[in-house]
């Protein structure tokens, strides 16, 4: 029993110092774009590729989300969605299984996708592309 009192305690006195101490943290620095605006290209995409081992076809099914350091290009974006879809779907169609299933070709993928639509817009407003879906069928 007296065990149980001092191991309760202890466990008391534990949970006031790290309570008591999580108010003096220092902020962790955001992460690099931390204060992007999101902007989500609507729908999933269901894009046919070729597999590189058969001359079947297969689909990427993808959710893409675009991070941008300047929310004024919203307008511009809303306005002229159709030709990000189109971006988006040229470029992800132009490739084959084997060049989107590891993380470093999709890193690329992202890449180039901000570049071409950076580049329709003539703009550097996309920061990041993200996809929250990523999946062949």
């Amino acid at each position: 029993m007296r065990n149980r009192i001092i191991a309760a305690a202890l466990a008391a006195a534990l949970l006031t110092v790290l309570l008591a101490g999580c108010g003096n943290a220092p902020a962790a620095p955001p992460y690099d774009g931390a204060y992007d605006t999101n902007y989500s290209l609507g729908e999933q995409f269901t894009i046919n590729i070729t597999d590189d081992t058969e001359t079947r076809h297969k689909y990427v099914v993808c959710q893409v989300t675009l991070e941008l350091a300047d929310p004024a290009i919203i307008a511009d974006f809303d306005e002229k969605l159709h030709r990000i879809r189109q971006i988006v779907t040229d470029t992800i169609g132009d490739k084959t299984v084997g060049k989107l299933s590891t993380n470093a070709q999709k890193d690329a993928l992202r890449e180039e996708l901000a570049e071409k639509i950076n580049g329709e817009f003539n703009t550097d407003a996309v920061h990041r592309v993200v996809f929250s879906d990523f999946f062949f069928h």
